[in-house]
């Protein structure tokens, strides 16, 4: 019975350090992304409007409206995009955030 206590306390022992060893390393979730260049930002959409943000902070590259579509090359239809209602402006202590100013 006292082995099976000390192997039982031994064992979380061994898993609280490592836990903790794991927990220390801030590189495991970290993601940092210094170039932009060919960034696309993660489409968001509610059914009716679809929105794809762009690389700048706050900005929109594209408004796509569902259901809305056009004729494009060669007969194959082609949805429309909207008119990008979305132009934000953050400002932070009177000054514009934009890219240039953005740190980690």
């Amino acid at each position: 019975m006292y082995k099976n206590r000390f192997s039982i306390t031994v064992i979380l022992v061994f898993l609280f350090v490592l836990a903790a060893i794991a927990q220390s390393k801030r590189s495991l979730w970290t993601i940092d992304a210094m170039n932009t260049e060919n960034y696309v930002g993660a489409p968001i959409a509610n059914g009716k409007i679809g929105i794809l943000p762009w690389k700048e902070p706050f900005s929109v590259c594209h408004v796509m409206l569902n259901h809305v579509f056009d004729i494009g090359d060669a007969g194959v239809n082609q949805a429309l995009q909207g008119i990008n209602a979305f132009h934000l402006e953050l400002s932070l202590d009177g000054q514009k955030v934009e890219m240039r100013s953005v740190t980690n």
